[in-house]
């Protein structure tokens, strides 16, 4: 895992592990716009041993946090439209020198319509019981 992360994010990340170590399931992390909440979240991300999955709402934020993984050098998985996924990748090699995308990755960025769609169910479902770790991003965007 390459780049360098500032004292308060090092201090949000170490808060989310304290909140999981403490034995909550669920732990929120908020910082303000331009904070770095990409850069937290790839660094977790990247230390989870299990299946992950960080969810979007749009897909430009899927590209945004796939390029994220991909510049702390976290190979991951896209679950979203094929040409999607094709236009990650060539972003990915364009901007990063080689593509992070891989199919058979345990951490994975998916868009939360891609997630939910009812054609996808089906494919989806024993792929969903395996992931430990859910992110979301933008929490705000979450209904109950």
């Amino acid at each position: 895992m390459t780049g360098t992360r500032r004292d308060y994010q090092k201090d949000l990340v170490g808060g989310v592990q304290d909140v999981w170590t403490s034995g909550e399931r669920n732990a929120l992390a908020v910082l303000a716009t331009g904070g770095g909440k990409s850069v937290c979240l790839s660094h977790i991300v990247a230390a989870e041993r299990g299946a992950s999955c960080v969810i979007a709402h749009r897909q430009e934020l899927v590209t945004q946090l796939s390029t994220h993984l991909g510049r702390w050098g976290v190979p991951h998985r896209i679950i979203a439209p094929r040409n999607v996924v094709r236009r990650i990748g060539e972003l990915h090699r364009r901007e990063l020198g080689k593509s992070w995308v891989d199919h058979g990755a345990m951490a994975s960025v998916a868009g939360v319509d891609t997630l939910v769609s009812k054609s996808r169910a089906p494919l989806l479902s024993s792929w969903a019981q395996q992931v430990g770790l859910w992110v979301i991003d933008e929490a705000a965007h979450v209904l109950r």
